[in-house]
C-alpha cells in the first residue's frame, strides 16, 4: 500500500501558513525575538519564539476560549484539510472526514490553561474546570475533531521532541492497517511559563542564536507552533483528483535505552531508528539524498547525530546535503518534526534546499556536507527526517518523490505484509498475536493472581482518600494503591521517581515474571514498549510548579523537569530495561490503554517486533483530584445521591477515581511457541472511532464512536456479532457516558448483542484512567481461562432510557470458545475496542 501526503498547514513565529514559512525557510530569517507573553527577567534567558498577535480566523472565532495549543492545531488543520481539497461542506468533504482519523502530538499539552490548575494545587489562585479540561492532552484532539467533524481513530502521542514524526509514523500505519484511509497527522506546543522554566533548568539554551553543527555552537531556542499533514492512501487521493506532494515511504520509532537526557554514545539510537525507518520504507541508504536533520544546536546531540548518519550512510554521507531548519525557526518541541516533515517534502516539490544559517565554522566532529547559510538547489526525490527528545526518544519518517504513472502501484514494503527484512523475499501472512504475560496493579490486587481473585469475588477497592478530602469538592471515595512500595519492583535504585513511573515499574516487572521473559535472551532492538496514559506525570509538574510559583526559577529543581514529561515513565522502563525496539507513550484520556496495546499488537502481527509490552498506567495527585472535581463528573455528582460506581444503573451518578497500571507482554504466536511460553490468549484484532463526545447533541453528524470502534475490531478479526461471549465494557457510572456506550453496543452488536453479558470492573477498580481497558483485558484473559464472567457491582436497576443490554449482576458462565470485547471510550469522543480470544 502506497500512502502520500495531499494536505499541509503550518502556523510558526516564521509566519502563518505552508507559503509564509517555506518562503521565510528558504530565505533563512529567524524566528527569534524577546518573550512577550509573561515576564521572563528571572529566567536564565528571555529570548525564544514566540508566536506574537496570534487570532483566529473568523470560521474558528468558537474556539478562542481554548488553550492556545489547541487553536494553533485548529488553526494548521483548517490549511492542511483545504490544501488537501477536504474543507467546508463541497461535495462529500463532510462524508470523507467523518471518516478520517486524527494523530496528533505533544510535549505539554494544554500547558498555558494547565497552569491554572496547578496554581489552584498550589494555593496560589482559584482554579477552574476549563483550566483542567483544556490542560488534558486529548483536549486539543477533541476540538479539532468536533470542529471539522473527524470521525475515525483519534489519538495523542507524547514523546518529547520526537513527537511530531512519531504522530506521522503513526497515522501511517493506521492507513496501512486499513482502519483509516485519510488522517491528520501534526504536533503542536505552546511556550509557557512551566515549559520555559524547565528548558531553562536543562541549560541548553543557546547564548546568541542556535547554530547546528559549527564548531561554536553554543545550545538551541525554543519556539511555539503547529505544522499537520493530511496523509492518504494513493488510490482514494487519486480517485478523488488530489494533489499528491509525496509519498510516505516509511516510519519508525526506538529509545536509546541509555539516559533520561544525554544521547546514547555514538548516536547509536539515532542510527537504529534511522535504519528502522529504511526498512520500514523497503529502501536502501543509497535511496536517500537529502537528510533534514534534528540538529539542535547543542554539543552531544549534533556530534551524536553526525556519528549515527555515518554509520547507517557510510561513503553515501559524503554526498548527502544536510540541513537543520532549527537554525531558523527554532525548536518548536512537540511540534518539530511536523514542520521539518513538511519541510523536507518541499524540498522535493521545489528541488530546493533550506539552509542550515548562521554556520561560520565547521565543526571537524561534524563532518557533514552542511547545507550553509544559503538555499541550495538540488534534485532531491527522497528524503530523510529525523528526530529526537527527552528520555531517548527517537523517530524517524522517509518521504518521496511519487512518480508512478497511471494504474502503476509502488510495491510495497516488506513490514507492510508482516515480514521482517530478513524475510523480504518470502511470502507470509501476518503473524498471530498472543499475550503470554500480564502486570496488573491495582488497589484490590497486585499481579494477576491477587487481582483475579479480587475481581471474581467482587472486592469493593475504594477508601477514604485524603487528596480528595483536600480538593474540597463533593467526591471522597477513591480506589488509591495504599502503602504500595516500588522498591521491590525497581531493576536499579532510583533518586527519585514519579509516582506513575512507580506503578508502571511494577507492572512491567510483575508482566515479565508472568510471562517468563528473559530479556537477556532476546534482540533488544526487536523488543517494543508501548504505553497510555491520561494524565502522564501529572504530580510531579505540579510539585515542580509549586516550586516555580513559591521560590521562583532560580531555585527550581533541574532534576525534576524532566520527570514531567508524559514519556517520562516509558522512557524510564526502556532505559532500565534496555529496551532498544518500537517505542510509543499514547497521551490518549481514558482509551489510552487500548490504543497502546492495539499499536503492540500491529507491530508484532506485521513483524516489526518480537516482543511487546504494552498497557496503561495513571496516578493520582492533588492536581488530578481537583480537576476531576472541578469537572463534576464524579459520584455523587451535582445532584446528590450515593457515591458509588453503578454502571448502566438508573440511579447512577458518576465514576469514582483509581489509580493503578496493566501491563501485558504481547509476542507472536510462532516466538512464544519457541520459547515455550504458556498463552494466556490471543488478540484478534482491534478498532477505534472518534465522535462529538459526551456533551454532543444527538445530531453532531458523527456515527457513535464506540459502535465505530466495535464494528471496526470485529471486521478486523474476521467476526460476526454472535460469535461475541461477552463484553467488558468502558462503564464507569458516567451519566452520559454510560448512556453513549450502551447505544453504541446496541448498535454495532445488533439483535445478538441482547443475549450477550457485559460486564465492567470500573465499580471495583475504579476509574483507572489510562489504565482501564488494560487492566479489563487482563480481567477477561482470566474469564477466558476461568469460563467465568464476573459481575458488575452496584448495578441494581438497569436503565430503562438506555437500550436493552443483558447485564451480568451476578457470575456468568461462558461458551467455551467465544470471543471478548473490550471497549474503552473517553469522555471527549474517543473510542477503542480490542477483540480478544482463546490461542
Amino acid at each position: 500500500m502506497t500512502v502520500v501526503v495531499t494536505g499541509m498547514g503550518l502556523v510558526s513565529p516564521l509566519g502563518r501558513g505552508v507559503p509564509a514559512n517555506w518562503r521565510a525557510l528558504c530565505a533563512g530569517e529567524s524566528a527569534i525575538g524577546d518573550i512577550r507573553r509573561f515576564e521572563a527577567k528571572d529566567f536564565a534567558s528571555a529570548r525564544a519564539g514566540e508566536i506574537a498577535e496570534f487570532a483566529l480566523p473568523t470560521a474558528l472565532a468558537p474556539a478562542a476560549g481554548c488553550d492556545l495549543g489547541t487553536q494553533f492545531a485548529l488553526v494548521a488543520c483548517a490549511e492542511a484539510l483545504e490544501d488537501a481539497g477536504l474543507g467546508g461542506d463541497r461535495g462529500n468533504h463532510v462524508e470523507l472526514r467523518a471518516r478520517t482519523a486524527l494523530v496528533l502530538a505533544t510535549n505539554f499539552g494544554g500547558a498555558i490553561r494547565g497552569e491554572g490548575i496547578l496554581e489552584g494545587v498550589a494555593g496560589v489562585s482559584a482554579a477552574s474546570a476549563g483550566d483542567f479540561s483544556e490542560s488534558l492532552f486529548m483536549g486539543a484532539a477533541d476540538h479539532v475533531a468536533r470542529v471539522f467533524a473527524l470521525g475515525g481513530p483519534r489519538t495523542v502521542l507524547s514523546l518529547s521532541c520526537s513527537s511530531g514524526t512519531a504522530a506521522i509514523g503513526a497515522a501511517l500505519d493506521l492507513i496501512r492497517c486499513s482502519r483509516a484511509t485519510i488522517a491528520l497527522a501534526g504536533g503542536y506546543d505552546t511556550l509557557s511559563r512551566f515549559s520555559w522554566s524547565g528548558l531553562c533548568a536543562l541549560r541548553t539554551l543557546a547564548a546568541d542564536c542556535v547554530r547546528p553543527f559549527d564548531l561554536n555552537r553554543s545550545g538551541t531556542q525554543f519556539t511555539e507552533g503547529a505544522g499537520v499533514l493530511v496523509l492518504e492512501e494513493l488510490g482514494h487521493a487519486l480517485a478523488r483528483g488530489a494533489r499528491v506532494y509525496a509519498e510516505v515511504a516509511g516510519a519508525a520509532t526506538n529509545n536509546n535505552a541509555f539516559h533520561m537526557t544525554a544521547p546514547a554514545r555514538e548516536g547509536a539510537g539515532s542510527a537504529r531508528v534511522m535504519r528502522l525507518a529504511l526498512e520500514n520504507a523497503g529502501l536502501p541508504p543509497a535511496a536517500i539524498d537529502h537528510i533534514n536533520a534534528h540538529g539542535t544546536g547543542t554539543k552531544p546531540n549534533d556530534s551524536t547525530e553526525t556519528q549515527a548518519v555515518k554509520a547507517v550512510f557510510g561513503e553515501h554521507a559524503r554526498r548527502l546535503p544536510v540541513t537543520s531548519i532549527k537554525s531558523s525557526v527554532g525548536h518548536m518541541m512537540g511540534a518539530a518534526g511536523s514542520i521539518e516533515a513538511v519541510a523536507s517534502i518541499l524540498s522535493i516539490r521545489d528541488g530546493l534546499i533550506p539552509p542550515t544559517t548562521h554556520y561560520e565554522t565547521p565543526d571537524p566532529e561534524c563532518d557533514l556536507d552542511v547545507v550553509a547559510n544559503q538555499a541550495r538547489a538540488a534534485r532531491v526525490t527522497c528524503v530523510l527526517s529525523n528526530s529526537a527528545g527527552i528520555g531517548g526518544c527517537n523517530a524517524a519518517a522517509v518521504f518521496r518523490k511519487h512518480e508512478a504513472g497511471p494504474g502503476q502501484r509502488q510495491p510495497a514494503s516488506p513490514l507492510e505484509s508482516g515480514r521482517h527484512p530478513s524475510q523480504a523475499g518470502s511470502r507470509s501472512r501476518p503473524r498471530r498475536v498472543v499475550i503470554t504475560g500480564c502486570g496488573p496493579v491495582s488497589a484490590i490486587g497486585i499481579g494477576r493472581g491477587a487481582f483475579w481473585q479480587a475481581v471474581a469475588a467482587g472486592v469493593d477497592g475504594f477508601g477514604e482518600s485524603a487528596l480528595l478530602a483536600a480538593a474540597s469538592g463533593r467526591s471522597r471515595l477513591a480506589a488509591e494503591l495504599v502503602g504500595f512500595e516500588a522498591a521491590p519492583y525497581l531493576p536499579s535504585p532510583k533518586g527519585y521517581l514519579d509516582r506513575a513511573s512507580e506503578i508502571a515499574f511494577a507492572g512491567v516487572a510483575l508482566a515479565l515474571r508472568d510471562a517468563g521473559l528473559d530479556l537477556a535472551a532476546e534482540d533488544r532492538g526487536r523488543v517494543g514498549l508501548s504505553l497510555g496514559t491520561a494524565l502522564g506525570s501529572l504530580g510531579t509538574a505540579a510539585t515542580y510548579f509549586a516550586d516555580l510559583l513559591h521560590k521562583g526559577p532560580r531555585l527550581v529543581k533541574p532534576i525534576l523537569f524532566p520527570h514531567t514529561y508524559s514519556n517520562t515513565a516509558v522512557s524510564l522502563l526502556a532505559i532500565d530495561y534496555r529496551i532498544e525496539g518500537l517505542h510509543l507513550n499514547f497521551a490518549a484520556g481514558m482509551v489510552a490503554g487500548a490504543q497502546a496495546i492495539l499499536a503492540g499488537f500491529d507491530a508484532v502481527r506485521r513483524g516489526q517486533a518480537d516482543v511487546v509490552l504494552a498497557g496503561g498506567v495513571d496516578a493520582l495527585g492533588p492536581a488530578a483530584a481537583r480537576g476531576f472535581d472541578l469537572l463534576g463528573c464524579l459520584s455523587p455528582g451535582p445532584n446528590g445521591g450515593e457515591e458509588r460506581s453503578a454502571p448502566f444503573d438508573a440511579s447512577r451518578n458518576g465514576f469514582l477515581l483509581g489509580e493503578g497500571a496493566g501491563i501485558v507482554v504481547i509476542e507472536s504466536l510462532e516466538h512464544a511457541a519457541a520459547r515455550g511460553a504458556r498463552v494466556l490468549g490471543e488478540l484478534l484484532g482491534g478498532g477505534g472511532a472518534g465522535d462529538g463526545g459526551d456533551g454532543a447533541a444527538p445530531g453532531c453528524g458523527l456515527r457513535n464512536s464506540t459502535a465505530g470502534a466495535v464494528a471496526m475490531a470485529l471486521g478486523e478479526a474476521g467476526l460476526a456479532s454472535e460469535a461475541v461471549a461477552a463484553v467488558f465494557a468502558h462503564a464507569n457510572g458516567s451519566v452520559e457516558g454510560d448512556r453513549q456506550e450502551a447505544v453504541g453496543l446496541a448498535g454495532a452488536l445488533g439483535a445478538a448483542g441482547r443475549a450477550i453479558p457485559v460486564t465492567s470492573t470500573k465499580p471495583m477498580t475504579g476509574e483507572t484512567l489510562g489504565a482501564g481497558p488494560a487492566l479489563q483485558l487482563i480481567a477477561a484473559l482470566q474469564a477466558l481461562a476461568d469460563g467465568a464472567l464476573p459481575p458488575t457491582l452496584n448495578t441494581a436497576a438497569a436503565d430503562p432510557r438506555l437500550p436493552a443490554l443483558d447485564l451480568a449482576t451476578a457470575t456468568r458462565t461462558l461458551a467455551r470458545h467465544g470471543v471478548i470485547l473490550v471497549s474503552a471510550r473517553d469522555p471527549g469522543g474517543a473510542a477503542a475496542c480490542l477483540a480478544l480470544g482463546q490461542a
